[in-house]
């Protein structure tokens, strides 16, 4: 099979690749961009599937789960920030039955970089919502793979938010986001 393009995914800070046939007929769309039965393209799929395992794998999906973790963790990425911004980035934490529902972010951007900022919402499953974040310092060619983010072309999919994760949103209620800067809504509001 010959290989027409290949979208890098990262995941869980380890790249892997999902690769399309060449299509015969270079106006026809490619396989993996296809629209299924319910007009999602089998890549966006992968990509909704890897965000819940994401979710499922995260220690904290509720308030109690944070203090429980908070009691017990004795090194914690969150202690990579300072006390101050540490605690205004637990007290923005809103979650709802799916999890973690809405942060803010600018404290997370001042203080770290792509890459512990990655670490820190992987705790939540969150880890992929932090291309979406602006101002962090890139130091490390991780750090710029992280931030690459999503980019959709007429032949590709990459990695990115392809659910409902809203930049400069704060989740209110079920399924409910306001404007508010340096906040991200994400999919489980």
């Amino acid at each position: 099979m010959k290989i027409q393009y290949i979208v890098p995914v990262l995941a869980a800070a380890v790249p892997f690749c999902i690769a399309a046939p060449a299509s015969a007929d270079p106006a026809q769309t490619p396989e993996v961009l296809s629209q299924t039965e319910s007009g999602v393209p089998p890549a966006v799929q992968v990509e909704l599937r890897h965000q819940a395992i994401e979710q499922a794998l995260a220690p904290i999906k509720s308030k109690a789960d944070l203090d429980r973790y908070l009691s017990t963790a004795t090194v914690s990425p969150l202690d990579w920030l300072s006390s101050n911004a540490k605690w205004e980035f637990i007290g923005s934490l809103v979650f709802h039955e799916r999890g973690l529902a809405s942060y803010r972010y600018d404290v997370l951007a001042k203080e770290l970089t792509p890459t512990q900022i990655y670490q820190l919402l992987s705790l939540f499953g969150a880890q992929h919502t932090t291309s979406m974040i602006k101002g962090a310092k890139i130091v490390t060619d991780t750090d710029k793979l992280i931030m690459e983010g999503a980019t959709v072309s007429s032949n590709v999919i990459s990695r990115g938010p392809p659910g409902e994760d809203h930049e400069n949103f704060k989740c209110i209620g079920d399924h409910n986001c306001i404007k508010s800067l340096d906040y991200i809504c994400m999919t489980g509001c």
